[in-house]
């Protein structure tokens, strides 16, 4: 596929900006580059907003290949595997590794255990911040007894990646 468009890490970068912008347009995200002798990637970073699953079934088909943990090396993508169409353009595939991380907000945590809360019919936990500004749960072990063994903060991860976890109305 000789029409292709080459990509690297910085228009890889740009190509996901767009697609998240397309897909995702209330949402701020964090695109960011870093570029070595062994290394080529791009970093995606976000607070509340889509879950990471749906970020990551939009961008990670632009990675050139995955880590192979048998041999402990890249296996980069080969053949047609190493071509990707967005919006109806070839790409060639030329960054090794594309990253994710969502970040949970202290007040999309506190709505997620007033979920969890009412799911269980219990009281809500108090939602404090530590000394590094993340939300963190009071007692968080508490959970457990009505739960079986999952803690507040787990609970509340799970109803933020999937807000129909702990609904009633279903």
């Amino acid at each position: 596929m000789t029409n292709a468009i080459e990509l690297n890490p910085k228009t890889t970068a740009a190509l996901i900006r767009t697609m998240l912008k397309g897909a995702f347009p209330a949402t701020k995200f964090s695109v960011t580059t870093a570029r070595g002798s062994m290394v080529s990637a791009v970093d995606v970073r976000w607070t509340d907003g889509p879950t990471r699953k749906a970020v990551d079934a939009l961008v990670q088909c632009l990675r050139d290949g995955h880590f192979d943990g048998m041999t402990d090396s890249h296996e980069y993508a080969k053949g047609v595997d190493r071509f990707v169409i967005v919006n109806g353009v070839t790409y060639a595939k030329g960054t090794r590794y594309v990253s994710t991380s969502r970040k949970t907000s202290r007040a999309l945590a506190e709505r997620a255990a007033a979920q969890v809360a009412a799911y269980y019919g219990v009281a809500a936990p108090v939602i404090g911040v530590n000394q590094w500004g993340s939300w963190t749960v009071e007692n968080d072990h508490t959970a457990r007894a009505f739960s079986g063994s999952w803690d507040w903060s787990d609970l509340i991860y799970q109803a933020t990646n999937d807000r129909t976890r702990f609904s009633r109305a279903a």
